[in-house]
Parts: C-alpha cells; structure tokens; sequence
C-alpha cells in the first residue's frame, strides 16, 4: 500500500495544478483543495463505517480476505483517477477509493492489536509504522524522477496498480467455506468459538459420568 501511496501528494498537486486547472474556471488551487477534501472525506468515511463492516466481515469468517481484496479494490479505483476525463469525476473516484482504504485501513489495525501480545503491542505498532514511512518517502521520491519522463495521469495508473500483486497472491478467494481457514485462525472470536466450546462441551460430558462412578 505505500509503494504506491507515496505518490498521492505529488498527484494531487500535478493533477490540480496542470491537469485540471482552468477547467471551467478553476484555479490550480483550488483544483488541488478539492482533491485533498475529497480524499480526506472518504478516509473519515471509511474509517467511521470500519467498525459495523468489521464485525460483519469477522461475522462471516473471511477477516484475511476482506484486507486483502479492499486493497485491491482501492488500487484499482486509485489507478482509474488517470483515466478520468474531468476534476469532478476525478474526485468522486477519489473519495470512493479513500473511503475503501479507511475500511481496510482500520480492520487490519484492529486485527494487528488483538494478536499482538501487550508487551510487544507498543513495539510492533512503531516498526509498522516506521517502515511504513521509510517506504513512503522512498516512493515518494522515485515517483518525483518519474515525472521528468511520463505524465501525472501516467503516475497515477501505475501508483494504483503497484500495491497489487502482493494482495492479490496473498488474498484467499472471497467466501469459501473450505478456502477460510486462515481467516477463521486469524479472528480471536471464530478462535474461541471453535477451540474453546469443544473442550467446556467435553468436560461437561465427562462431569456426569464421574458423578455416577463415585455414586456407585
């Protein structure tokens, strides 16, 4: 996701200064404003819907998959900006890809800091987010070079279409029963329901049969 995430500042400010600007009359800046609000907007979105789609998705046992196939989504919506013909279309297609971040973005965070123990919470929080960045600003700027020889549009369908090959090899098919066992082990509450209940069902079974033993 930062691979290609490292290019959205630089985007915006191509796409809204160059590309859109003048377009019925629009300044550069406020091209670029509105680009900004859009994404900005659809991350709020997404993030403040994560928590109803998560337990849902954790509901239907395919958490893994969920991850991984929004982040798919969300580079393929991100790339189509480059095809967009025009500053609103532009926008909407941005906020609906942001919107889909935000989701995956806060499930994936809510999963990591229920698996991680607490004494390394803290630590493994930093490192994500340190290499996180450290890959951000290395994009960043490879994707500044890049500029002196293809176009913003150009810039834009390869930035969405970098982050894909990882979720898609990675990603188990969307719902199939027999394809979700990774997803079931990685959700705390399938876990406990599916390794827990057998072993309190099993010693409730044994309990009588002790009792009767001892009465006879």
């Amino acid at each position: 996701m930062a691979t290609g995430g490292g290019a959205i500042n630089l985007i915006s400010d191509r796409l809204g200064g160059l590309v859109f600007a003048g377009e019925r009359g629009i300044s550069g800046d406020s091209a670029v404003a509105a680009l900004y609000f859009a994404a900005g907007l659809g991350l709020f979105l997404g993030m403040m819907i994560a928590r109803r789609v998560g337990a849902h998705v954790e509901l239907l046992g395919n958490t893994a998959g969920f991850i991984g196939w929004t982040l798919l989504a969300q580079g393929i919506l991100f790339a189509g900006i480059g095809l967009m013909p025009t500053l609103l279309s532009a926008c909407l297609l941005l906020f609906v890809s942001r919107t889909v971040l935000g989701v995956s973005f806060a499930v994936q965070e809510t999963l990591l800091m229920r698996l991680v123990p607490d004494n390394l919470r803290g630590r493994v929080s930093t490192t994500d987010r340190a290499s996180e960045l450290l890959v951000w600003s290395f994009s960043t700027c490879g994707c500044r070079w890049s500029l002196r020889a293809i176009s913003p549009q150009t810039l834009t369908v390869i930035s969405g279409l970098l982050p894909l090959r990882p979720e898609w090899f990675v990603s188990p098919p969307l719902p199939r029963r027999n394809r979700n066992r990774v997803a079931r082990w990685l959700t705390p509450r399938l876990v406990h329901s599916h390794a827990v209940q057998p072993h309190s069902l099993q010693r409730k079974q044994r309990e009588p049969n002790h009792s009767g033993r001892s009465g006879k």
